[in-house]
């Protein structure tokens, strides 16, 4: 009987455990991309580069090999991160009228 409350105890701690580790994902998503909006906004990033970033972004948003290694199950919620930035990339530079390749 101890070792199935010991075995229960260790899957709930370890689903805890994911489960902080999503809402961290989470949250950094978030964070990046707010903080990368107010880059973009302020003009602090030329043409040039902009088109090197998105070109990067867009090779990245569907890395699931590297998304997996990084975070494990929660790949999908990683995948937001680079979705989300290649998005803000793509609308600046629709805005700027710059050729999307």
């Amino acid at each position: 009987m101890e070792n199935l409350v010991g075995f229960l105890l260790f899957i709930i701690i370890i689903g805890g455990l994911m489960l902080l580790f999503n809402v961290y994902t989470k949250f950094l998503a978030k964070l990046s991309s707010k903080q990368l909006k107010k880059r973009l906004d302020s003009g602090k990033i030329n043409d040039a580069k902009l088109v090197k970033l998105y070109n990067t972004y867009k090779k990245q948003k569907d890395n699931k090999l590297m998304a997996f290694l990084l975070s494990g199950i929660f790949y999908k919620s990683y995948l937001k991160i680079p979705e989300a930035a290649y998005n803000l990339y793509e609308q600046e530079m629709i805005k700027r009228n710059l050729p999307l390749q």
